[in-house]
């Protein structure tokens, strides 16, 4: 199992979530439905930059630019 963070940014205000999954191509289907979760009650989330990063690896996954 690999170490994953999951990370909004908005205004210099982040929000960070961890978990753990078995690869990135799942990491980034949790992402999502996390994100998506979250969005629904959280400016930070719902608009922000969002990055999942692979802490295993220290690689950034999958990266979405803020919205305006």
């Amino acid at each position: 199992m690999n170490r994953y963070e999951l990370r909004a940014t908005l205004n210099k205000v982040s929000k960070v979530t961890y978990f753990e999954d078995i690869n990135d191509i799942e990491a980034m289907y949790t992402g999502i439905f996390a994100t998506l979760n979250r969005a629904s009650n959280s400016l930070i989330w719902s608009k922000g930059h969002i990055a999942l990063t692979n802490l295993s690896t220290g690689e950034l996954v999958k990266e979405m630019a803020s919205k305006q």
